[in-house]
């Protein structure tokens, strides 16, 4: 367990590497092959990776647990009755609507300020991923030096320093440079949260693990819908702060339930 955050934290590497190439690409690729084609480009690369990892798993003689529902059901039970899993899957749910409402909204708002289009929203939303790889550099260090209590204070207050730093219209790099310490200051809570969730039931981790990424997507499909209402009832310079304050006050219940013998930020 000692070293399991600092492994998860490298494997973001490769996830965070495809956000950098994704979000960057599909600004490029939108002024190219227009956002139709964005979507015709995506579709063939993931029928690539499938057919990639189907015969990588059968090279490498991968089998599977026998499905029962009733083992499944049991599992979940287990991991549901438990407050610390709850708790996790919370926070998890509240950080995928806090965090990714924004960026689908990023290249209207750059082209209804005259500052960018699709190109420049790619490369602020690349900075995200270009933070998140600097979190994977760093986490063991961090760790040693903070502790989960704290690094989880410090991811909220990261995040929400990023947000506010977005309310303002800015120049597209002084976005970009917002969107980089929204992605540390992600990385800080959300590898945390998945650190955790792989403990809290060591006998059923797998069940455990696919209920955060339930709980993560779920919360990442509501952000949008949620911020675009408040986009269109406050306007961007109020939307943002409450996002920030959400952050603020996500990181620091998170420290106090999770490691409650923390010190002080």
């Amino acid at each position: 367990m000692g070293e399991r955050q600092v492994a998860i934290g490298r494997f973001l590497t490769a996830t965070i590497s495809g956000q950098l190439l994704g979000g960057a690409g599909a600004g490029l690729l939108a002024d190219v092959a227009s956002w139709r084609g964005v979507f015709w480009i995506s579709a063939a690369i993931s029928v690539a990776a499938m057919v990639a990892v189907t015969l990588g798993f059968r090279r490498a003689g991968a089998t599977g647990g026998r499905f029962s529902v009733a083992v499944a059901v049991d599992r979940y039970r287990q991991i549901l009755g438990l407050g610390r899993a709850r708790a996790l899957f919370l926070f998890v749910f509240v950080e995928g609507v806090l965090v990714f409402g924004v960026p689908p909204y990023l290249a209207p708002l750059l082209e209804e300020a005259g500052l960018g289009g699709p190109t420049q929203a790619g490369l602020i939303v690349a900075g995200f991923a270009i933070g998140g790889i600097v979190y994977t550099l760093i986490v063991r260090w961090l760790l040693g030096l903070l502790g989960l209590g704290r690094l989880l204070k410090l991811g909220g207050l990261v995040t929400a320093g990023a947000f506010l730093c977005l309310a303002p219209t800015l120049a597209w790099p002084f976005q970009a440079a917002s969107m980089f310490a929204l992605g540390l200051g992600f990385y800080m809570l959300h590898n945390s949260y998945q650190t955790q969730v792989t403990e809290v039931v060591p006998d059923a981790r797998a069940s455990a693990v696919a209920l955060h990424a339930f709980s993560f997507f779920i919360g990442q499909a509501i952000g949008p819908v949620l911020f675009g209402t408040l986009l269109s009832q406050l306007g961007r310079g109020a939307a943002l702060p409450i996002l920030a304050i959400g952050l603020v006050a996500l990181g620091f219940v998170s420290s106090r339930i999770l490691a409650p013998a923390s010190r002080p930020l």
